[in-house]
């Protein structure tokens, strides 16, 4: 693979030192919490406030995680203290301010920041309704200020040179301006980095720096990935040469322990996404992009071909199944217990072990309790002896709308069969919205029984079946057990899916 000068240059000086393997305990009754002294400066944020702390759950580090430890805690006083458990000792988190004020910004939000909090820290956390405005301060502030620096450090990219090479139809210059772009984001934050260098453990500054690679490589790789998406044909052919050259034999030889690798919140998903463009771009021909074919067996080989035995590629199985496409690669399924008897003995194989106990065909429903448009609350066990079919939704999903138009038919088809029921559960987080939408009849029907799992994609049945996207359909059996995950999609093939429930009655 050829890199450039700079990014060799600035690779080498953020992993400097090789760390030796070491085991992380997983549980958090032995770990010392974080203490957060929150200072609000502005009194107008205290109205209808509140601060949640989304935590990596066992180890998982990945902007794909689906278990993670989430504490909120209502604010309402301009100094509180915020007590916060971690699961092991140096725990990756964000941080999500949320209160009402209109005109007003967010300084933290779980877009804008990524943490590292080590068992025993000691911080304050100031806050101000100005663009950036959390500082941290006390003993451990150093890596959280770096952190948040480093999260906000994203200059504006200037598009009218990109713009004017993809209007010459120079798609190669387009890309290296974009990547020189790219280069110098990547150097800014080496930058704030290397001023704290003194400051931060190594553990700690190895892994800042593993995180701001991880996440450029990421970048880089959508970039040559998104023509295949788009499926722009005519930039095919350039975005393959230049993916080929800086990732068609992608090895990471500045350490030769992967354990860094695996740590790490950005670096296993930068090798998740170049192995699943991998498999796109290099079987897409001239003229035709692989995209709408892709299969689970595509990037389950791209992962074999591309990584060792061992840990990495453990997690790399895991976040291939955490980001699946369940309309496209439904044949997922033929691949979870091959993935979960390979894997080493890790949090990944009980990670794996966990997706393959939820999603199997046969395996018990998840037992919810959620609460219908009046306030009732309905239980799986009360559909007990119906087939259940259940439709997840949000409000401002287009491909929900879509969903919706094409099941009402199919409702309306079984709606004289008594052993068959439709329920549709939103994942609104305002409560009011879900109730306009419903009013609407946008997402769902007067037929369907409609439910708010709310929370976004924090609830527990949305964590339980793994709900990465919507909309998703799973089918229940009369017994309370999945009959499927990934059922055909009514949208583009509806006597399939009406067959596959017919055969469920």
């Amino acid at each position: 693979m050829k890199i450039h000068n700079l990014c060799r240059c600035i690779l080498w000086l953020l992993i400097t030192v090789q760390l030796p393997l070491f085991a992380r305990a997983q549980t958090t009754n032995k770990r010392h919490p974080v203490i957060i002294d929150l200072v609000i400066d502005d009194p107008a944020m205290l109205q209808d406030a509140a601060i949640e702390f989304s935590m990596s759950k066992n180890d998982i580090n990945t902007n794909y995680a689906i278990g993670t430890d989430l504490y909120r805690f209502k604010i309402t006083a301009a100094k509180t203290m915020l007590v916060i458990p971690l699961s092991v000792s140096l725990n990756y988190g964000r941080i999500d301010y949320v209160y009402n004020k209109p005109g007003t910004g967010r300084p933290l939000n779980r877009s804008n920041n990524l943490f590292l909090f080590q068992q025993g820290d000691t911080v304050e956390l100031h806050l101000s309704n100005q663009k950036n405005g959390a500082f941290f301060s006390g003993r451990s502030a150093d890596t959280y200020n770096c952190m948040y620096k480093i999260s906000n450090s994203d200059v504006i990219i200037n598009n009218n040179q990109y713009n004017t090479y993809m209007r010459l139809k120079d798609y190669e210059a387009a890309f290296d301006c974009r990547k020189s772009q790219l280069d110098s984001i990547l150097k800014v934050q080496s930058a704030i980095l290397n001023s704290l260098k003194g400051k931060l453990s190594r553990e700690i500054y190895n892994l800042i720096g593993l995180d701001c690679w991880g996440n450029y490589n990421q970048r880089l790789v959508e970039m040559y990935y998104t023509p295949f998406t788009l499926q722009t044909t005519e930039i095919y052919k350039t975005a393959k040469k230049l993916f080929i050259r800086d990732y068609g034999h992608y090895k990471e030889k500045i350490l030769t322990d992967s354990n860094l690798f695996v740590l790490s919140y950005q670096y296993a998903d930068f090798l998740f996404k170049k192995d699943r463009a991998y498999a796109v771009i290099m079987n897409s021909n001239a003229g035709k992009s692989h995209y709408p074919d892709l299969k689970f067996a595509d990037i389950n080989q791209a992962i074999d071909l591309n990584q060792d035995n061992g840990a990495l590629r453990d997690k790399l199985k895991l976040l291939a199944f955490y980001e699946i496409d369940r309309r496209r690669q439904s044949d997922f399924v033929d691949f979870v217990n091959k993935a979960v008897s390979e894997a080493v003995n890790n949090q990944y194989k009980k990670a794996l072990q966990e997706f393959s106990d939820n999603s199997a065909i046969g395996a018990n429903a998840y037992p919810f309790e959620l609460p219908d448009e009046n306030g009732k609350i309905r239980q799986l066990k009360d559909f007990q002896g119906k087939v259940v079919v259940m439709d997840f939704w949000f409000t401002g999903c287009e491909g929900c709308i879509g969903m919706a138009a094409k099941l009402k038919p199919i409702i309306s088809s079984f709606k004289a069969n008594p052993d068959v029921i439709f329920i549709t559960v939103s994942l609104d987080r305002n409560k009011t919205m879900w109730l306009k939408s419903l009013a609407a009849e946008k997402y769902s029907g007067k037929s369907e029984i409609n439910l708010l799992a709310g929370m976004d994609r924090q609830s527990a049945i949305v964590k339980h079946y793994n709900i990465q996207g919507c909309p998703t359909i799973i089918i229940i059996s009369k017994d309370g057990k999945i009959i499927s995950v990934a059922p055909p999609d009514p949208r583009t093939d509806s006597k399939a899916f009406i067959a596959m429930v017919k055969q469920s009655l």
